[in-house]
């Protein structure tokens, strides 16, 4: 049995909350006690040097899941220790600071994706978590999300994004980057091209008129794509809006009229809501924040409706429209 430490202590009233999203994870896994419980004592080392090994059992792990029942066995575990929790999240794929929960947490969970490579796979995690959980994401970005373009114009974006890193010679950091990027924008992409009844969530993105017309002018991060690749992306783009069955919607918003609001993002370059259960924004350094705690959802979920107020046309048709004419104008 492990030691109550600090840690636990503060999490004892959330053990149940903890034990139903290690059920719920294990399932999408498919695994079982024993299974959890060898790949927990195999990664232990691994995430929590300079402690003794873990042993962790199937009766261990079965005593954790006993706090999922509304009135658990009086042999259910009563704590869990801090290597448990990282051995847990490392066996189940996920953030530790997902697997505690924040609900109640009124500090945002800051991670830098790029000086910490696992949190691509933490981050990919939270995302498919809450878009089926909630049912809906609504985001708002500078830019179109990779999952709305073309690997081409992807690619050479991120290539921007990140070319500074090889001026000051971390040629290696910028392609390690780079490749980050385009590992997470191809796995997003392929989830949002299904149709919305197999994907089980609706997507709205919400932009700027002037963020669209960088892209059909070549400027910003759109620098580095050649004029057929960023014609054929907003072409590519109509033709997603335009396929009733995928239910992807883009909201155009008219600059002029959001002046007023966009002080309220100027520190972002996205901020997306899913339902009513998580928050997550991206910061131009390439770090992301979220939060479940309800005072940030709600704020920002205010934030995006009054931006979808200011839009330049409420119907696909126009927005297609608007899509064909600038890449008519892409020079």
């Amino acid at each position: 049995m492990p030691r109550a430490t600090r840690f636990t202590d503060s999490l004892e009233s959330r053990i149940p909350a903890i034990a139903r999203r290690i059920r719920n994870r294990m399932s999408s896994l498919g695994l079982n006690e024993q299974a959890l419980a060898d790949e927990c004592n195999r990664l232990a080392c691994a995430v929590v040097p300079g402690v003794e090994p873990l042993k962790m059992s199937r009766e261990r792990v079965a005593k954790i899941l006993m706090n999922c029942k509304k009135n658990p066995e009086r042999t259910s575990a009563k704590i869990i220790s801090y290597t448990e929790l990282k051995a847990l999240s490392a066996a189940l794929s996920v953030s530790i600071e997902w697997l505690v929960g924040q609900q109640d947490n009124q500090d945002p969970v800051h991670w830098n994706v790029i000086a910490e490579p696992t949190r691509a796979v933490h981050l990919l995690h939270l995302l498919s978590e809450y878009e089926e959980k909630a049912g809906e994401l609504l985001v708002w970005a500078e830019f179109l999300t990779c999952s709305l373009v073309t690997p081409e114009l992807m690619h050479a974006q991120h290539q921007a994004r990140f070319e500074e890193l090889k001026l000051v010679g971390l040629e290696a950091e910028k392609e390690t980057a780079v490749a980050l990027f385009d590992r997470i924008g191809t796995t997003r992409r392929q989830r949002l091209l299904r149709s919305k009844v197999e994907r089980g969530y609706s997507y709205r993105q919400i932009i700027f008129y002037s963020g669209l017309k960088v892209l059909a002018d070549g400027e910003s991060e759109y620098r580095l794509a050649g004029v057929d690749v960023r014609r054929e992306s907003l072409k590519y783009l109509a033709g997603l809006v335009g396929d009733k069955a995928l239910g992807i919607e883009i909201i155009i918003v008219d600059d002029e009229e959001a002046r007023p609001l966009k002080p309220l993002l100027r520190d972002y370059d996205s901020l997306s809501v899913f339902g009513s259960e998580l928050t997550l924004w991206g910061y131009h350094s390439g770090s992301v924040a979220w939060s479940e705690y309800g005072s940030y959802i709600e704020l920002h979920r205010r934030i995006l409706d009054e931006l979808q107020a200011r839009a330049m046309t409420n119907t696909p048709r126009g927005v297609i429209e608007l899509l064909i004419d600038l890449s008519q104008q892409a020079r």
